[in-house]
């Protein structure tokens, strides 16, 4: 299976909030990043790829977080009624990373990590979608890194 990172399309929508709890922060984020998913020749058979999204600010002590990645766009060109196809997104699990990607030593991100299946002969993946609600012990800054709308 092939794995590849998503490359972000436009500006996350971030917000937070303080909880109850001393020193813990909320963080919600969205948006969109583009992948890219061939489905399989053989229109009974899915073609699968692990794909990487980055996403959100840079936290301190990520404890939980709560994904949801979903399929926003794709692309069927001259399908007809006998051509099987079908898109599924399974398998979004999440880790906590620090120097990676820019994610300087001290800090963390969410990666967000899917299995993206595709079938149909020119059937493609194209975006995906994502919401996430992470609880972490510090917003280190909402604005970084860019760029984000909160």
């Amino acid at each position: 299976m092939d794995i590849q990172d998503a490359k972000a399309l436009e500006p996350e929508e971030r917000l937070s909030f303080e909880t109850g709890r001393k020193a813990h922060a909320i963080i919600v984020v969205s948006g969109y990043q583009e992948c890219e998913v061939h489905g399989n020749k053989d229109e009974h058979h899915f073609n699968a790829a692990e794909v990487h999204l980055m996403v959100g600010p840079y936290l301190d002590g990520i404890m939980h977080v709560s994904p949801l990645v979903v399929i926003a766009g794709l692309n069927h060109p001259d399908s007809d009624t006998d051509d099987a196809s079908g898109w599924m997104v399974d398998n979004c699990l999440w880790d906590s990373v620090s120097g990676l990607d820019g994610v300087p030593p001290n800090y963390e991100r969410v990666m967000l990590k899917s299995v993206i299946e595709a079938r149909g002969e020119n059937a493609r993946v194209r975006k995906l979608g994502y919401h996430v609600v992470i609880e972490a012990r510090k917003l280190v800054d909402i604005n970084q890194p860019g760029p984000a709308h909160y």
